[in-house]
């Protein structure tokens, strides 16, 4: 129930998922804005409308590791008092000191693509990490307070009843 502006801070995504239309849509090549320039518009949004949420549009806001540090830092330094989500990949999100720094610039929310709890098909499609680097990723988010809003696929290639259900039991708990 909040006014929130998009900003766009990149495109392309170079792991090029099979069932994703990002590739086409953008290509694999990954362009970002400087964190500064994401920062001066998210700036001049509160300062002349009042917005504080922010949705950082990006295939991937979280793919470019010192992006993602400059922009916290950038942010935090300003001390605006804004809030902001966006997509991010489960193996950019692999230690403390980043799940932190997008607490502390005003993270509220990551949605990340988990596809399925079977690990072998994951990995056939360009998802190389595994149940357990899932887990720990969302367990420190939800320890640092940010929201994980996850997305599953059922029924992809190779999957039968069993791999299904056990994508319904993973994303349940």
């Amino acid at each position: 129930d909040r006014r929130y502006l998009m900003v766009e801070t990149s495109r392309g995504c170079p792991p090029g998922c099979d069932f994703c239309v990002v590739p086409l849509t953008h290509g694999r090549k990954f362009r970002s804005r400087t964190a500064r320039q994401v920062v001066d518009e998210i700036q001049d949004g509160y300062e002349r409308y009042g917005v504080q949420y922010y949705y950082l549009w990006a295939d991937t806001v979280t793919m470019n590791r010192n992006f993602m540090m400059e922009f916290c830092q950038e942010l935090y330094q300003r001390s605006l008092p804004v809030f902001w989500l966006g997509n991010a990949r489960i193996d950019t999100l692999n230690n403390g000191e980043i799940i932190t720094e997008l607490k502390k610039s005003g993270c509220w929310m990551l949605s990340v693509g988990i596809e399925m709890a079977d690990d072998e098909i994951r990995g056939s499609i360009s998802k190389g990490f595994s149940k357990d680097e899932i887990q720990r990723a969302i367990k420190k988010l939800r320890e640092a307070g940010i929201i994980s809003f996850c997305f599953f696929i059922l029924g992809y290639l190779n999957e039968d009843i069993a791999t299904m259900q056990s994508t319904i039991d993973f994303a349940l708990e």
